[in-house]
């Protein structure tokens, strides 16, 4: 477990901070805020709980399709490490 200064990230948008302050590039903030505003109708307020929920299942069911499996996979796990505590113990997915 990583101790970082950060609490627990609720929404999408604190991944995206947490993303900035980890030295992401341009291209992969762009890339999951474009997946946050495709695939969940509130966007970057959608919760990471929630979000993670509906990802793994999109996932394993390639729902809609699978051409964003692979932007829905690198999603999943920024949050899996945001919500298992090592997020900054990695660079970018």
């Amino acid at each position: 477990m990583s101790l970082h200064p950060h609490p627990y990230p609720r929404l999408l948008s604190d991944i995206v901070d947490m993303k900035r302050e980890r030295g992401d590039e341009e291209f992969e903030l762009e890339e999951f805020e474009a997946v946050a505003q495709r695939d969940f109708e509130c966007g970057l307020n959608a919760t990471v709980e929630g979000a993670a929920r509906n990802m793994r299942r999109w996932i394993k069911h390639s729902y809609p399709g699978p051409e964003w499996q692979g932007e829905r996979k690198r999603f999943l796990l920024d949050l899996d490490a945001a919500m298992d505590g090592t997020f900054f113990d990695r660079k970018a997915a």
